[in-house]
């Protein structure tokens, strides 16, 4: 006897690497997605949020408003929604943005000029 399951739950995507890798159909096919990351921008008033995850990637991705007025830059945020398709990139869709804590900015990261690196 074999038994089967099939499950039409999508996998939920937990890092803007795997939003930002998605193709543009398969973001425009708002696929879920838990994402925690701190604010780096946000300017209400001009509908703009860019959430970044930390780490050597230092990925951002902007996300979509209506955002809450209590929130602020360098809050780390758990955004539970779904992807979209941006007039530049993939998006966030927020059904529910959720403030953690106030960590501040993510650390700088140093860029190299080709020219600078020696072998």
């Amino acid at each position: 006897l074999l038994l089967c399951s099939w499950s039409n739950a999508q996998e939920v995507l937990t890092s803007i690497a795997e939003v930002t890798g998605l193709r543009v159909s398969e973001a425009a096919a708002k696929r879920p997605v838990r994402i925690r990351g701190i604010i780096t921008r946000l300017v209400p008033e001009q509908n703009h949020m860019m959430v970044q995850q930390g780490g050597s990637e230092g990925f951002g991705i902007y996300v979509s408003p209506p955002y809450d007025p209590a929130l602020r830059a360098g809050d780390r945020v758990e955004i539970t929604g779904t992807t979209g398709q941006g007039s530049y990139g993939n998006i966030l869709l927020p059904k529910k943005m959720e403030k953690l804590d106030s960590p501040g900015p993510p650390p700088p990261y140093l860029v190299l000029r080709a020219a600078d690196i020696t072998d």
